[in-house]
């Protein structure tokens, strides 16, 4: 479920506030968790994605160019 939700962050396309709605809810049916506790829990997760994004520019560019490169292929958007 939290590599849906770092997918989601990571895209950042129109569909994502539809995804992120479906993840809460996949949340509170398995867990029993409240919307609160979801929000708490997936910014957290968000922040922490974040912070690895950034550490991961500052420690070797060349690999995150190369990490965006694929996820635009994976959607078509390279050639």
């Amino acid at each position: 479920m939290l590599e849906k939700h770092k997918n989601v962050i990571l895209d950042d396309n129109d569909s994502a506030s539809k995804e992120l709605e479906k993840i809460n809810q996949k949340l509170i049916e398995d867990y029993e968790l409240t919307n609160k506790e979801i929000n708490e829990i997936l910014n957290t997760h968000e922040e922490v994605i974040r912070f690895d994004m950034q550490l991961t520019s500052l420690l070797n560019p060349e690999m995150m160019e190369k990490v965006r490169i694929e996820r635009l292929e994976s959607f078509g958007l390279v050639y």
